[in-house]
């Protein structure tokens, strides 16, 4: 299905054309000068004459001395292109991370390429790459990321194309990308990977994505585990099984042997596949690394220490995920919610500059961490996802606090339409904007009625629906004798008994008990008219009709929208079928406090008789047209958010509960401010492992045992040996009284990286110390 309602609505808010020119992306390039590296200024003056049409360019000088600062600047103020040169006073050893993040300060466009001064394209890339993000819609699919797979070009054939000219470099460089692939590595290419750190992205999704870690610095892997995240954050790709190691890399032996699904090389794969496939690429030009002259490179990551403590933050317990930003952000937010899938509705809440943090079960000791940072005011808003649910009770008494030092409280819920969400002050049934329906349809104008009665039609036929339910036809095939019957029909859903819409915010009306006991009363009192009952498809309960002829009780798969099509009219108890019945225009009474409740939509009644003779007597206001469209056209894009999701039931003894996974806001409504696109767009294409790329990834392939020597990153490993002085020994020993086994057998092998790694104040002290007590052999 290419036009979901999610499809439509995204493309519906859009206001300006859908179409993507070079001038709507900005090439990010951070580079450092030094006179290790002098070709870095030919490089960056090359990056910004060759491209027709030309891109604009954002500069981050990192830190570079005089005099190269001033010529990278003049490279940048002569050049033909539209540039933006940015200095950046950091002189500590380049980080990439950190460059990339003060980007996201500066860029004006909603497309940012990132890439490195030493890739080249082709001469036309940017036009062609300009062209498929209009056709993939990057404007409006937001969380959708082109990735360029790279030829690393072997020093020969860089330095014959350093000499060709410019019309001779772009032959050069579609040959190298056609033939390129036959050749053996370090040959015309060192080696050719389908990941690299360059990148086409929206601007919104990496404010989203939380940015680069900081904690990178020199050669790191803060590509890897960046776009690790951007998959999680974007796509159905499944994990594969050890994800934080470091296997099958293009210079190991392993690579050339069968690969199953296993590292994260193999999952950057999988998720950068569907680029390749457009055709997309890069090439990085050769240059000289002066290795141990205090080249950047020095420091490195190549042992994926970072990489593993950085993905571990949020690896495998996915949900931390939300904590993890390395973004500047106004306010602070403090996130609650039980089911540990439920992050993906709290993670738009980044555009709207909030920090997260999580919290998803209640401990003594956190729980005083919590109220303390409550009583700071540590936190400007607190989150929670339907406070009402019997699981987060465990929460009350951090919203307790929070609304007596007057901190504001959001709740986020499921909305009464397939896909959607809302984040509101209440809960639809306790809030008072709801009591004033009728003031705001009399005075509202559409946004788009056109999209809103497209939606409409679209429901009815009974395809989109919030549970698993047969077809609209099936249905029908199935009760068609109701559809020949004389008598009128009323259809009466019922409702879980412990759910939020029967036991809160119902003070003054009719209990739910006694609208259900009330049900064979009416049917025995009324023998001419009939009554179909279904129960609620998450219910376990048996309904039975106590041999009564007039009642008819509708199977668990019957479509909701064809039972609403059966009957003459809809009786409910605060029901969201009561909200599908007036899409229908049906005659709909609802028992209760429910959100459409109005004098043009659905009748207020104390009980189902009250609403059989109301219906009787014809004394209820048929359901205009013009007021359901601007009713549905208010919620739409005013009041509801919409996600896209993988269901998720869970059983029970008496109930089943319906969760998502895999949760993605596509368009999120923050505080009214109006729909914004944040999303992927992906849930019609949900991925399988009997696709094509779960063939080439090897998703299927029995797991192998890796041989421990394949799975050691190949760079030369400098073994250090530690000789002990007296003092050392001295020093040790005071350490052995109070650390672990697993700490003192990092002093013993790592002595640099156990000081680095150490939170203690005073440990630190005793760094120089030691390190100064201990002999280094090489």
């Amino acid at each position: 299905n290419f036009n979901s309602i999610v499809d439509e609505l995204s493309r519906s808010i859009e206001t300006s054309a859908d179409v993507v020119s070079v001038a709507d992306i900005t090439v990010c390039v951070a580079v450092r000068a030094t006179d290790l590296n002098p070709w870095v200024l030919d490089r960056l003056g090359f990056m910004l004459s060759f491209y027709t049409p030309s891109p604009r360019f954002l500069v981050i000088d990192f830190g570079s001395e005089e005099p190269f600062s001033t010529e990278i600047e003049g490279i940048c103020q002569t050049a033909d292109s539209k540039v933006d040169y940015i200095y950046l006073d950091d002189k500590d050893t380049f980080s990439a991370s950190i460059a990339r993040n003060h980007c996201l300060e500066f860029v004006k466009t909603d497309l940012m390429f990132f890439t490195d001064v030493d890739v080249v394209h082709h001469q036309r890339f940017f036009g062609d790459l300009a062209n498929i993000a209009t056709d993939l819609e990057l404007l409006t699919a937001i969380r959708r990321t082109l990735f360029m797979p790279v030829y690393h070009v072997g020093k020969e054939a860089s330095e014959e194309f350093q000499t060709l000219s410019n019309s001779q470099k772009n032959i050069f460089l579609k040959t190298v990308n056609y033939v390129g692939q036959t050749t053996a590595f370090n040959n015309v290419c060192d080696f050719i990977a389908p990941y690299s750190n360059v990148y086409l992205i929206h601007k919104n999704f990496f404010k989203i994505s939380g940015g680069y870690c900081s904690d990178f610095r020199g050669h790191g892997s803060e590509d890897f585990e960046f776009l690790v995240r951007l998959g999680i954050l974007s796509s159905s790709i499944p994990l594969p099984e050890q994800l934080n190691k470091d296997f099958f890399g293009p210079m190991k032996d392993s690579f050339w042997k069968e690969q199953d699904y296993t590292g994260f090389r193999r999952y950057l794969e999988a998720l950068t596949k569907m680029s390749e496939s457009l055709g997309l690429a890069c090439f990085h030009v050769w240059h000289d690394k002066p290795r141990g002259k205090g080249y950047w490179t020095d420091q490195n990551d190549w042992k994926r220490d970072t990489f593993n403590d950085v993905l571990g933050r949020y690896y495998p317990h996915l949900e931390n995920i939300i904590e993890v930003d390395y973004l500047p952000r106004e306010k602070q937010a403090l996130c609650l919610f039980n089911d540990v899938n439920s992050w993906g509705y709290f993670l738009p809440l980044r555009l709207y500059g909030y920090q997260l943090s999580a919290v998803t079960s209640i401990t003594d000791d956190n729980l005083q961490n919590i109220y303390a940072n409550l009583e700071r005011q540590l936190y400007d808003e607190v989150f929670i996802f339907n406070p009402y649910m019997k699981s987060h009770q465990k929460y009350r008494g951090i919203l307790e606090v929070a609304r007596n030092l007057g901190i504001k409280i959001t709740v986020i819920e499921r909305g009464g339409l397939p896909n959607s969400i809302y984040y509101a002050d209440e809960v639809v049934y306790g809030d008072s904007t709801y009591k004033k329906l009728d003031k705001i349809l009399s005075n509202y104008q559409c946004h788009n009625a056109t999209v809103t009665e497209s939606i409409i039609k679209r429901l009815k036929k009974g395809d989109d629906v919030l549970e698993s339910q047969d077809s609209y036809e099936e249905t029908r095939r199935r009760n068609l004798l109701l559809s020949f019957a004389k008598s009128d029909i009323f259809f009466i859903p019922l409702q879980l008994s412990d759910d939020m819409a029967v036991t809160k915010f119902v003070d003054g009306y009719t209990e739910y008990r006694d609208f259900y006991e009330e049900i064979k009363e009416v049917v025995i009192a009324n023998p001419d008219k009939i009554f179909v009952i279904k129960q609620h498809p998450l219910s376990k309960l048996k309904v039975n009709n106590d041999q009564l002829d007039n009642l008819i009780i509708a199977t668990e798969r019957d479509n909701i929208h064809a039972l609403i099509d059966l009957a003459s009219a809809i009786i409910v108890y605060n029901s969201g079928v009561g909200l599908l019945s007036c899409l229908h225009q049906k005659p709909t009474f609802n028992i209760g406090n429910a959100y459409y409740t109005s004098q043009n939509l659905s009748k207020q009644v104390n009980s189902i008789q009250e609403a059989v003779d109301i219906y009787e007597k014809k004394e209820y206001q048929k359901i205009s047209t013009d007021i359901l469209v601007k009713y549905i056209d208010w919620l739409v894009f005013e009041r509801y958010s919409w996600f896209s999701a993988e269901s998720s039931i869970r059983e029970f003894a008496e109930r089943k509960a319906h969760g998502y996974k895999n949760i993605v806001v596509e368009m999120c409504n923050f505080q009214q401010q109006g729909l914004i696109n944040t999303g992927s767009r992906i849930s019609q294409f949900q991925f399988s492992s009997k696709s094509y790329l779960g063939w080439k990834v090897g998703l299927n392939y029995a797991k192998k045992n890796i041989k421990k020597a394949e799975k050691v990153p190949s760079v030369p490993v400098i073994k250090k040996v530690y000789q002990d002085s007296p003092n050392a020994k001295i020093i040790k020993s005071f350490f052995l009284l109070f650390l672990n086994k697993k700490k003192y057998k990092k002093l013993q092998e790592s002595p640099e990286r156990f000081f680095k790694d150490s939170k203690s104040k005073f440990v630190k002290k005793l760094e120089p110390i030691y390190l100064k007590s201990i002999q280094v052999e090489v």
